[in-house]
């Protein structure tokens, strides 16, 4: 069962030495910085893929589900598909409008899920598969103000019958005890719908959630060196999130997703390429600039990194991209301009 989920050792790591070799900072300081996988392909001479079998663990997951309750009763429908490279496993669930973006990351050998649906709820997942054919993962502990601390665990399970079983574990007392909150059965389907418009909803009517859609839109994006491909920004489930899809002229891909979890008041990016390297940072708006941190995986050991991303002009963003390798460091600044 769940409590049987283990986390990896190296999930538990700091950052232990500096990269003797240094790397290049286009348009920042001449201080060394560590190359950063992940940021837009700058900077990262590696060649990556997600083809060896560890990041296959939760393949039996992806298709056409309809999805009912213990009882039998229609809980909506899901398409789950992998994508950006095959990296990433992306959750359509036509139901609560829920969007979530699973992928193995190799930081700490774990699975990672962000999930968001049209109530506003969030959940910032991780975990691992306990036997073949069974992915278990959890949340750590949220502690809303004056409120309860929350705690969830998940697990899906393939059936020998060829459907999925999804189990949702709840607490209100920060893990102390968990109830199920829903056990439901995903069974294969030719019916899937995406999800239609929404109505006006918590997300739609609170002004904290509309502070980034300046963001939404097509834009171009260029460095110093010149330009390196297009993003597209727009609302997704249910207008509680902001989804990015970039693509270079290469052929490489990004996907985020950008969210507020307004009962802790964090905003959050999570990302994944197309070489299956990705963030997950948080961090807050001040004025207009939004400012999210984490940790990275350079060529050789993990390093903190931070994205400011300035909004101040509606046409012309600028992102730039810091590690911390004893003092912060340019990795890169990255312009972002409104395309026609």
């Amino acid at each position: 069962m769940l409590s049987a989920l283990r986390l990896s050792l190296c999930s538990i790591v700091a950052l232990a030495c500096r990269d003797a070799s240094g790397g290049t900072n286009p348009g920042g300081s001449d201080a060394d910085v560590p190359q950063v996988p992940g940021v837009y392909n700058v900077n990262d001479p590696l060649q990556r893929s997600c083809a060896a079998a560890r990041f296959r663990l939760f393949d039996f997951w992806i298709g056409d589900w309809a999805i009912t309750g213990a009882s039998g009763n229609s809980a909506g429908v899901s398409r789950i598909t992998r994508e950006v490279g095959e990296c990433a496993i992306l959750e359509n669930f036509n139901g609560t409008a829920g969007r979530s973006l699973s992928r193995f990351d190799r930081l700490t050998g774990l699975w990672l899920q962000d999930y968001v649906d049209q109530s506003g709820l969030t959940l910032r997942l991780f975990g691992e598969p306990t036997t073949m054919g069974t992915m278990a993962m959890q949340d750590t502990v949220r502690v809303i103000p004056n409120g309860p601390s929350l705690a969830s665990r998940f697990q899906w399970t393939a059936n020998t019958d060829g459907t999925v079983q999804q189990l949702w574990l709840f607490s209100q007392n920060g893990g102390a005890a968990f109830a199920n909150n829903f056990n439901g059965r995903y069974a294969k389907s030719t019916s899937y719908q995406e999800p239609t418009a929404p109505v006006p909803n918590s997300c739609v009517t609170r002004p904290a959630y509309r502070v980034l859609d300046t963001l939404v839109g097509r834009w171009t994006l260029s460095t110093s060196a010149g330009p390196m491909g297009t993003a597209t920004v727009s609302h997704s489930a249910a207008r509680c999130m902001l989804e990015e899809r970039f693509q270079s002229t290469s052929g490489y891909e990004l996907r985020s997703f950008l969210y507020l979890d307004r009962f802790v008041g964090r905003w959050y990016r999570a990302q994944i390429d197309s070489e299956g390297s990705g963030f997950r940072l948080g961090g807050t708006i001040d004025g207009t600039t939004l400012t999210v941190s984490g940790r990275a995986t350079s060529t050789a050991y993990p390093v903190p990194v931070r994205l400011r991303w300035s909004f101040a002009d509606p046409n012309r963003l600028v992102q730039t991209w810091e590690a911390q390798d004893g003092d912060w460091a340019t990795i890169a600044t990255i312009t972002w301009t409104r395309a026609p």
